[in-house]
């Protein structure tokens, strides 16, 4: 009567260090992840629901930011070295270049926004600089089957706007992006 059984401490251990543990690990885990998130971005505070788009996004500035400022701190450490420094240093000299930046480097690209009037065809040629394109997959029924091609060539079509020309002030433009 006094002997455990294998099976009694099985599920002793299960309590203490079985999945339901894991469950809880985890739990807390994301808990600490979306306090520190929330507290570099005020964007996720509380309980309001954003999504992965708004999250890379987010995070794709913040790291872009956070290069600019460490190459800039370097870059005034270097001078800083070069004035006290007999020696000389050389143009092609590693602490000379500056850190790459891994978002410009691997997600930064332009897009040429192209506003035509309506009325009388004067063309507004805009760049804009931006790290993911924002494509929508196809709702409802559609004629075209759904693939990446489609959904981008939906993207850089060209879309109606309201948009006042500056020439004749006809408020009737379209709008076109083209890399």
């Amino acid at each position: 009567q006094g002997n455990i059984s294998c099976k009694d401490e099985h599920n002793k251990g299960q309590k203490q260090y079985g999945p339901n543990r894991n469950i809880n690990i985890k739990k807390r885990l994301l808990v600490n992840i979306k306090k520190t998130i929330s507290a570099v971005a005020e964007i996720f505070a509380n309980n309001r629901q954003n999504d992965a788009h708004e999250f890379l996004g987010h995070y794709l500035s913040q790291m872009k930011e956070n290069m600019e400022k460490l190459n800039t701190l370097g870059k005034t450490k270097i001078e800083s070295k070069e004035e006290r420094s007999p020696q000389p240093f050389f143009a092609g000299s590693a602490a000379k270049q500056a850190l790459l930046c891994p978002v410009i480097t691997n997600f930064e690209f332009e897009l040429l926004c192209s506003i035509t009037c309506k009325g009388c065809g004067h063309t507004v040629l805009k760049t804009e600089v931006n790290n993911y394109l924002s494509i929508n997959p196809p709702q409802g029924q559609q004629a075209l089957p759904f693939s990446i091609q489609s959904s981008l060539d939906l993207f850089f079509g060209t879309e109606n706007l309201e948009y006042t020309c500056e020439q004749c002030k006809h408020k009737k433009s379209h709008i076109k992006y083209t890399f």
